[in-house]
């Protein structure tokens, strides 16, 4: 969903040649119109899937490759090496930092003694939980992404029912308060931009259609810290819950979010910034943006 926001800042800002790549036929992607080549590979999980991409990187020249979606990043963290001693720059952050973001309980485990980063409460176990003071709960995938695998449950012995024999889930008490997602970049240097929104409308997978930007300097030292602690390179997308005045910890998405387009009206170039960080040059200072409602569309392309 990040992927024509990208493709139209690498147009406006910049002077590459750009190179696409998804699972699915050129016919069925209609942001493919909007790259010079484009190619079909196997899934992350393949193991073809490094293969294939390196191919495609050294058949191009590719200096720079930015992944998109959280299985990509996945995979490609881990090598991170092989790609540099081919002269290409994998763009994005560590992979230690890769790590603990991509997992709810390490997220939960790292910031859980912190007295500045509140996070929601989170159980590798249903037995863990107190059922006096968490009522109702969800089971989310522990590697997850895009809300896929969740459940919710007013009864715990319901859910345990359910996951009797899975062990890849974290648990966490339902809260209902305004999701918050933060498109945020830190350079090696420890410069940081961030720029938020309020998600009023939210799809089913968690992505934001009607949002609302906004300004909080407690919320961007949250940010601060955050990416700070993780040493993070580039532009990640990290999510909070807002309960009672108070943010808590969601997610951390070490990508670019679906909404990144909103943070970019905003006056932010946040793809162009993001290369920055892999370049070893500054990257711009902040912008003054306005409070304001923003909201996204769809339409229909004819692909053939």
């Amino acid at each position: 969903m990040s992927s024509e926001a990208v493709i139209s800042s690498l147009r406006k800002n910049h002077f590459h040649k750009i190179i696409g790549f998804d699972i699915y036929p050129q016919d069925w992607i209609a942001t493919s119109k909007l790259v010079d080549l484009f190619h079909r590979v196997p899934l992350s999980k393949d193991k073809e899937y490094i293969e294939t991409i390196l191919k495609i990187c050294l058949q191009n020249q590719v200096e720079f490759l930015i992944p998109l979606t959280d299985p990509e990043v996945d995979i490609l963290s881990v090598h991170v090496e092989r790609f540099k001693e081919n002269g290409i720059n994998l763009c994005i952050s560590n992979q230690d930092s890769v790590a603990i973001a991509r997992d709810k309980l390490k997220v939960f485990n790292f910031f859980k003694e912190s007295n500045e980063i509140l996070t929601i409460p989170t159980f590798e176990k249903l037995d863990e939980i107190n059922t006096n003071i968490f009522k109702d709960v969800i089971a989310k995938p522990r590697r997850g992404r895009s809300s896929e695998g969740v459940i919710k449950f007013s009864k715990i012995d319901n859910l345990k029912n359910y996951l009797f024999d899975r062990d890849d889930y974290i648990f966490q008490p339902i809260i209902e308060g305004t999701f918050i997602t933060v498109d945020t970049i830190r350079n090696d240097n420890g410069n940081h931009v961030s720029i938020s929104r309020k998600e009023l409308l939210r799809t089913k997978n968690g992505a934001g259609i009607v949002v609302e930007l906004f300004r909080d300097k407690q919320l961007e030292k949250i940010v601060n810290n955050i990416t700070d602690y993780l040493g993070i390179s580039g532009c990640i997308n990290i999510e909070f819950i807002l309960y009672n005045g108070k943010y808590l910890l969601m997610d951390i998405n070490p990508r670019f979010s679906a909404g990144i387009g909103f943070s970019i009206i905003a006056g932010y170039d946040f793809v162009g910034n993001h290369l920055k960080c892999f370049q070893s040059i500054s990257i711009d200072e902040e912008v003054n943006y306005e409070s304001r409602i923003l909201s996204k569309r769809y339409v229909d392309i004819i692909n053939n």
